[in-house]
């Protein structure tokens, strides 16, 4: 009957922002928007709302399912001030075929450039599996996987193969 939930303040305490957890009663909940929908739920403005909107007409052009997170969503969503002079964009890429994201990396990585915008993308590999996005185009064998109980390594191998399988 209790969903668990973090509240993360657009208050600061040097680098660190306020957060804090509790539980609200599900029947009290009127709305769930998930990281697919944020983008579509208003505009961002400035040079990461630019920086956004870029990667949104690119993410449409691969045919890649894209959400947003962190400070940028929780602005969008709430209208406080959740942004300041160094905010990164926190990106979501869903799965695709291997050539699309490597375009779209491509792209991601002139973006930043152009912009001059830190962008954090992670790409969805499972129901709760997610990697740094920029690991699959490095050298490394193994990639770190976040979600679920716990992260865990797999081989660069095996994360491909869920790409080509799924995407």
């Amino acid at each position: 009957e209790l969903l668990h939930i973090g509240f993360s303040l657009p208050l600061r305490n040097g680098p660190a922002r306020y957060r804090i957890g509790s539980s609200v009663p599900i029947v009290g909940v009127e709305r769930v928007l998930s990281v697919w929908d944020i983008p579509n739920h208003t505009s961002l403005s400035g040079n990461l709302g630019s920086v956004l909107d870029s990667l949104l007409d690119e993410g449409v052009r691969c045919g890649l399912n894209l959400g947003l997170f962190g400070a940028a969503a929780l602005h969008m969503v709430t209208g406080l001030p959740y942004l300041h002079r160094a905010s990164d964009l926190d990106l979501l890429v869903g799965l695709a075929p291997w050539g699309e994201l490597e375009h779209f990396h491509a792209f991601l990585s002139e973006a930043e450039s152009c912009f001059g915008v830190r962008i954090d993308a992670e790409l969805k590999i499972g129901t709760h599996q997610y990697i740094k996005f920029n690991e699959l185009f490095q050298e490394q064998r193994t990639i770190l996987v976040k979600g679920g109980l716990e992260p865990k390594l797999l081989s660069r191998q095996a994360i491909m193969e869920v790409i080509h399988r799924q995407g």
